[in-house]
């Protein structure tokens, strides 16, 4: 073998070759990823977007806001006018629904439209917390309502049967290691990929 600089003309020949089908999804992140099929999916359908910066910044935690903005879009309803003409949900996220939501902030069409559709609750102290991470279970419940249409009866623990309805659809993402963890970025496109393919 031909040596160089940097190892073999054989080692460059491989890694030319291996990197030749890589292509970047986002400044941080390209298709070798775990889960670069179902990122890539929702990307191209519109339905996640990236930092100002150009990354995705897959292990991130999922805040509810984010959430409801990425089910609402991966639905694919018209939201652009649901605060204007919905008045008593938008009357909702500042009174019984969500106290601690404006109908001015950047998610509230699409949280709007979630409530109207059932998708979403707000906590029994009246708030809907949008800062708040998205454990794994809150995250199954959205997805299996919203996008599997499938409203279970709640046992114990509340969120089981959202999991196993999951788990028979082959839709838990294989790096979840708790149902009770908040839900990174990269596992929320793989489990709402589940139902789009």
């Amino acid at each position: 073998l031909l040596k160089t600089n940097g190892g073999t003309i054989m080692k460059q020949l491989f890694l030319c070759s291996y990197f030749a089908g890589v292509k970047n999804l986002f400044s941080d992140l390209n298709t070798n990823h775990v889960y670069a099929k179902a990122i890539e999916l929702l990307k191209n359908k519109g339905i996640i977007w990236w930092y100002p910066d150009g990354t995705y910044r897959a292990e991130n935690s999922l805040s509810r806001a984010e959430l409801v903005k990425i089910m609402v879009w991966a639905l694919g309803v018209d939201k652009s006018s649901c605060v204007a003409s919905n008045r008593s949900t938008a009357a909702q996220l500042k009174t019984n629904g969500f106290k601690d939501v404006s109908t001015s902030d950047w998610f509230a069409n699409d949280l709007c439209v979630a409530k109207s559709l059932g998708i979403i609750k707000g906590y029994p102290d009246g708030n809907f917390k949008p800062n708040k991470s998205v454990s794994v279970a809150e995250a199954a419940k959205i997805v299996v309502v919203g996008l599997a249409k499938q409203k279970l009866s709640e046992g114990n623990p509340w969120y089981q049967s959202y999991i196993d309805y999951l788990i028979q659809k082959n839709a838990v993402p294989t790096t979840v290691w708790s149902y009770t963890a908040a839900i990174n970025r990269w596992e929320t496109a793989q489990l709402i990929s589940s139902f789009l393919n």
